[in-house]
């Protein structure tokens, strides 16, 4: 299924409730196997504030060492989720739509099912024509029937189905068809609801009994990667947590954990701050991940009697996107290293395979375009992934002389013509413009490696004369002065 049809799918479940209370609509579809419940006030869910929120933390993340392209596909992709999503909750808000609930049950997860099913509420009388109409179009556009194929989930078919109580449920089959139960945890809920508050995304975790006692049965104690101790600080320490999310002014969320009693809060808090120490470690052994783990570490848990809260302000949240910028240049720095190489390697293959033609007597192309034109390699191959370069629309209907001469052009690669196949220690190929502090290198017998810049720079300069920081100066196609 498509990110689209995802997207849309979710948009399904922006139906309507009634004027009732949360814990009392939601009760029957809870049992003693579901371990969290999520409430989307869709009426509330400002999806303009939700983007700005979104963009202004992942620009944090991302950084100024991320290329153009970088940044304007994470923008294409939020500014598409968006465009998505709006049209449906404006359809569902003006029938009256309200909340809808995701609930994950843990009995499904032991049997290979996928855990999560939906659960919202008809509209009234008035509205439901309606409703069924907004309900069609979302199925047409998914061009299904009644029934979501959808045979890459566990469990086999999802299934849009009426309940009593004149609910929709959304979910895997075998698992929806077990709804509605009788009400066994309405008191839990009901606690759970009054602690979430008034938020527009509320995030229920309602662990149940049975899964406190196998916690306690099969792992008495914590691991000491977490600070150690008895696992009673977590089984009585946490009965229910409630995460409220709010992103209007600005982002922000509260999360509190009801504990058994206030020393079982205390206990908790202790734990929780150990682990936290714990990471230090953890900062070692991933020196990128360093910043990330020092930004967590400043949260503080306040024990209020028996219940632990933690509160996330907007400069807590940007300031951890803001940390995430070397761990992800890192990972940036790591996935472009294994791109480029692999790219290098293909274009090995190409002119190869260009040279082990009859007609051309082991003597490998006079330039990358000549690859591309006769269709040995994807004009793609010639552009750095560390670079913000992109190959024009409708590139491949232009003549041929105009591909060549983009191709020469443009091309990242410094590709060193007049080699065969038989001198197969020179350098064939290298990056101009290298990665950090490394650079990739081609040899003719077709191997590709990720050389420090160092070793990058002598393999250049005795092969061309010139040095790395010479070539990076010139334009694509042309040759350092002397």
């Amino acid at each position: 299924m498509t990110l689209r049809q995802q997207l849309i799918c979710i948009a399904l479940l922006f139906l309507t409730t009634g004027q009732v209370r949360a814990n009392d609509f939601i009760s029957p579809y809870v049992d003693d196997q579901t371990y969290a419940v999520v409430r989307i006030d869709a009426g509330r869910l400002d999806l303009n504030a939700v983007t700005k929120s979104i963009k202004q933390h992942v620009e944090l993340a991302l950084g100024n060492e991320s290329t153009q392209h970088e940044r304007a596909q994470a923008t294409t992709g939020i500014n598409a989720a968006k465009g998505i999503l709006m049209p449906w909750i404006q359809s569902f808000t003006s029938a009256g739509g309200k909340d809808f609930y995701l609930l994950v049950n843990t009995g499904a997860i032991w049997t290979g099912q996928n855990p999560a099913f939906l659960v919202a509420q008809l509209p009234n009388d008035e509205k439901r024509d309606g409703f069924m109409k907004l309900l069609a179009s979302m199925k047409q556009m998914l061009n299904v029937g009644p029934v979501i194929n959808a045979p890459h989930l566990p469990g086999g078919t999802t299934v849009v189905t009426k309940a009593p109580a004149s609910s929709i449920l959304i979910g895997p089959k075998s698992l929806v068809d077990q709804f509605p139960v009788k009400p066994t945890r309405t008191a839990t809920l009901q606690k759970a609801f009054g602690a979430a508050g008034d938020s527009p995304i509320q995030l229920l975790m309602i662990p149940p009994d049975h899964v406190h006692r196998a916690i306690e049965e099969v792992a008495p104690t914590l691991p000491k990667t977490v600070g150690g101790g008895s696992t009673t600080a977590i089984t009585r320490g946490f009965r229910f947590g409630v995460v409220e999310l709010n992103i209007k002014p600005k982002l922000s969320a509260t999360a509190t954990i009801q504990s058994q009693d206030a020393a079982s809060a205390n206990e908790l808090k202790q734990a929780i701050t150990r682990a936290l120490g714990m990471l230090d470690q953890v900062a070692k052994q991933e020196p990128d991940a360093a910043d990330v783990i020092k930004t967590i570490q400043t949260l503080a848990p306040e024990v209020q009697d028996d219940r632990v809260i933690l509160n996330i302000n907007s400069d807590t949240t940007l300031g951890i996107a803001r940390s995430l910028q070397s761990s992800m240049t890192a990972a940036r720095s790591r996935a472009k290293k294994i791109a480029v190489l692999s790219q290098i390697r293909q274009i090995a293959v190409g002119c190869h395979v260009f040279a082990n033609k009859e007609k051309n007597k082991g003597q490998f192309p006079p330039d990358l375009a000549t690859l591309v034109i006769d269709g040995t390699i994807d004009a793609s191959l010639v552009l750095s992934p560390n670079g913000d370069k992109v190959i024009p629309s409708g590139f491949t209907n232009w003549q041929k002389p105009n591909r060549a001469a983009w191709i020469n052009k443009n091309a990242d690669l410094v590709y060193i013509p007049g080699l065969n196949r038989d001198q197969g220690q020179r350098v064939l190929a290298f990056e101009k413009q290298p990665n950090g502090d490394s650079a990739a290198v081609l040899f003719a017998d077709g191997h590709g490696e990720i050389q420090s810049l160092d070793e990058a720079e002598k393999l250049v300069k005795k092969e061309t004369g010139f040095t790395l920081e010479q070539w990076s100066r010139v334009k694509a196609g042309e040759w350092p002065e002397k």
